[in-house]
């Protein structure tokens, strides 16, 4: 079983995502409802369905 990672960079406009599952790929979403949901069917196409996620720690954004 390989494990799955996946890091965000958070930004008031946008998700910037990296996802190491045995290769590495990269996406950006926008950081809003419909960029979820992109993120979620991205997820699903690559396989990721059980991650570890982590997210930088971006101050204000942190505590929402």
């Amino acid at each position: 079983m390989t494990n799955t990672i996946v890091g965000i960079d958070v930004s008031k406009a946008t998700l910037d995502i990296v996802l190491l599952n045995g290769k590495t790929s990269h996406n950006v979403f926008e950081n809003s409802p419909k960029g979820f949901i992109q993120l979620q069917n991205w997820l699903e196409k690559h396989q990721a369905i059980e991650t570890h996620s982590c997210l930088e720690a971006t101050g204000q954004y942190a505590f929402r």
